[in-house]
């Protein structure tokens, strides 16, 4: 019968360690929904086009919402993401000085409902959702996208 030997590492090496695998999880992508909700009737948008931008990364990825108005998107934790309609416009206020981004950990630990600011649709927040409002675009808006 062999016997197994134990291997010391030493004090700061295994705290070197254990921080390495504490950063690896910490990185691990979390799964968040974004719905999307026309604003006059609070009725979900289905087959709606929906870019999804990451705050310091260029570009943005285009999905599609499903029959429920969803889309399932995995992001890093510490990203911070901007939801807009395609076909839509998009319902929130842009301002100077306000910053559009929500941050992911937020989404994924509580939920995040943008401001309606184009109808009187509500919506509660829901833990893992980021939740948009939208309403249709005429042909003239569409242009000035």
């Amino acid at each position: 019968m062999r016997l197994a030997r134990r291997v010391s590492i030493g004090a700061p090496a295994a705290i070197v360690l254990f921080a390495l695998c504490l950063e690896a999880v910490g990185q691990a992508p979390v799964q968040i929904q974004i719905r999307v909700l026309n604003a006059k009737n609070g009725e979900r948008v289905a087959n709606q086009k929906v870019s999804v931008g990451i705050k310091g990364v260029k570009g943005a990825t285009e999905y599609t919402t499903d029959a429920e108005g969803d889309i399932n998107v995995n992001l890093p934790p510490e990203a911070e993401v901007f939801a807009a309609t395609e076909w839509w416009t998009t319902c929130r206020k842009m301002e100077s000085g306000v910053d559009p981004y929500v941050p992911v950990s937020r989404v994924f630990q509580e939920g995040f409902t943008v401001p309606n600011s184009c109808g009187k649709a509500k919506s509660e927040t829901i833990k893992g959702k980021l939740v948009i409002f939208a309403q249709k675009s005429s042909l003239w808006k569409l242009f000035q996208k």
